[in-house]
């Protein structure tokens, strides 16, 4: 029998969804003859990819802005066939899709083909819209198997989905490890990142946060990695705060970890999060953290209830602020937060979940 498996997304720009998927799919390198990743829409490729992953890309542009439901329509009726034909071409025995609706896509394009279909959901469920909570709860029950990351994010779903279903953290990838760097060697800089600048991430409550801090400690500096379309409206923001030259955007770098290692706290001010792969390589390379108590739980998770880095409310800049200045004011504080952040290293390392996506996968297929 052969042993193909697909991997199907939306486009290979850069982001959260695209590093994960391309990190599940390079596991299967070594598993499966064949491992194809299939972009819906044209697109060109920014995330890294294993060498042995095939890639095809669809030949229509990602439409942009908000449709109305006959365009929505149209759109999800181009790209079912779009993705059957490169399906029909492939013969996987199995397509993996994260996300409602690459799912959706996935299952209709699959039907009458004999090709098992993995769904993952990357998000907190109970946020998303009516309408999609509801295309979620049939769509995954049709799905041969789901993985969650979280286990709240899976009790959220009935027992059809539950049974044919697995939790599976993200993993942490970090090859480096870093220098020890103690509370007196650190820079005098508060940083977070985001893959895109999105009103989910709250950016926008640290920067008010920040100001409160600034107040205190003048000397502090606000660097914010990233990119996105609500960039000018955090420089006009930061305007409004009297806080130019104050706050920094370096933009996207590669490594995260290898920006802020040496920075005194890093903030994940999120409203909604899985589990953010930004914050566990913060705390890997043994940063001080704050974050959101965000849904569906990653923040907790990986901060161990609060132990190895502070939870803070959704939305409570006042909370944030006391939170960075508790980390500012207290090196004690700050050693002990960076020396228990590095057990994120050990508690989701690699070969643990990358076993588990490779174990699901063949039950599956095997089922």
């Amino acid at each position: 029998m052969e042993n193909k498996i697909a991997f199907v997304i939306g486009h290979l720009g850069k982001g959260g969804h695209q590093k994960m998927m391309a990190y599940v799919a390079g596991i299967c390198v070594k598993y499966f003859n064949e491992v194809h990743m299939i972009s819906i829409y044209k697109c060109e490729v920014k995330t890294m990819l294993d060498k042995g992953i095939t890639v095809l890309s669809g030949e229509s542009e990602q439409p942009h802005g908000k449709a109305g439901l006959l365009q929505q329509i149209k759109n999800s009726y181009e790209a079912v066939v779009t993705l059957r034909k490169s399906l029909r071409t492939i013969r996987p025995n199995i397509v993996c899709a994260f996300g409602i609706k690459d799912v959706f896509l996935s299952v209709l394009a699959s039907r009458g083909l004999k090709i098992k279909v993995v769904g993952s959901e990357r998000r907190s469920p109970a946020a998303n819209s009516i309408m999609a909570q509801l295309l979620s709860r049939m769509f995954y029950a049709w799905c041969d198997g789901i993985v969650f990351q979280l286990e709240s994010a899976r009790c959220f779903f009935g027992k059809r989905v539950m049974l044919k279903s697995i939790v599976i953290p993200n993993p942490y990838k970090g090859e480096k490890r870093y220098l020890p760097c103690t509370a007196s060697m650190r820079r005098k800089v508060i940083t977070t990142a985001a893959a895109r600048f999105e009103p989910q991430k709250g950016i926008d409550v640290l920067i008010t946060a920040f100001k409160l801090v600034h107040d205190k400690h003048s000397e502090y500096q606000l660097e914010i990695y990233g990119e996105g379309k609500l960039h000018e409206e955090y420089l006009n923001q930061i305007i409004s705060l009297n806080l130019e030259g104050s706050v920094k955007f370096p933009g996207l770098v590669d490594c995260v970890a290898d920006a802020i290692w040496d920075s005194a706290v890093f903030v994940l001010p999120s409203r909604i999060e899985g589990i953010p792969n930004v914050l566990m390589e913060a705390l890997g390379a043994g940063v001080p953290t704050v974050s959101t108590d965000c849904p569906p739980g990653g923040p907790r998770l990986l901060t161990n209830d609060g132990k190895r880095g502070l939870l803070v409310g959704v939305n409570n800049a006042s909370e944030m602020a006391d939170a960075i200045c508790q980390i500012i004011n207290s090196n004690e504080l700050s050693n002990n937060l960076s020396n228990s952040g590095i057990e994120v290293t050990a508690d989701f390392a690699d070969e643990k979940i990358a076993k588990a996506w490779v174990d699901f996968f063949i039950r599956v297929r095997e089922r």
